[in-house]
């Protein structure tokens, strides 16, 4: 995760994930979320690029999923479909995990949040 200066481009700092990311970064709170193809969110701050929490994915056969979609944050709660097909919600304070549902397949999308809902399509072909 690089983060850069708006007006001039220069790194202010620099934040190593264990894998690959491709996702966007999601930004609430002086707070910089991001998941990794390494199985982890982190949650990184603003003005440092520290990190402050890091959380996984559940372990499914051995292995946990990747996180590719970009979280969404909302009820202080981070929001995000994972490779395991299933979607997380993480305190967005804490890591904690909240809940976790699986979806039928793949979660490459982004969750959207309206109205108590969190609204995310998958590769089972459902919304």
């Amino acid at each position: 995760m690089y983060a850069l200066s708006a007006r001039t481009g220069a790194t202010r700092c620099v934040y190593r994930t264990g894998g690959k990311v491709k996702s966007s970064a999601a930004f609430a709170g002086g707070r910089i979320y991001i998941g990794s193809y390494d199985g982890h969110v982190y949650c990184l701050s603003g003005r440092t690029g520290r990190l402050i929490w890091r959380a996984a994915a559940q372990p499914r056969l051995g292995s946990r999923g990747t996180f590719y979609s970009t979280p969404a944050l909302e009820y202080d709660r981070v929001y995000v479909g994972s490779t395991d097909g299933k979607v997380y919600s993480f305190g967005a304070e804490t890591g904690k995990l909240r809940w976790s549902r699986p979806t039928g397949g793949y979660v490459y999308a982004s969750p959207a949040v309206w109205r108590q809902l969190v609204l995310v399509g998958s590769y089972s072909r459902h919304f």
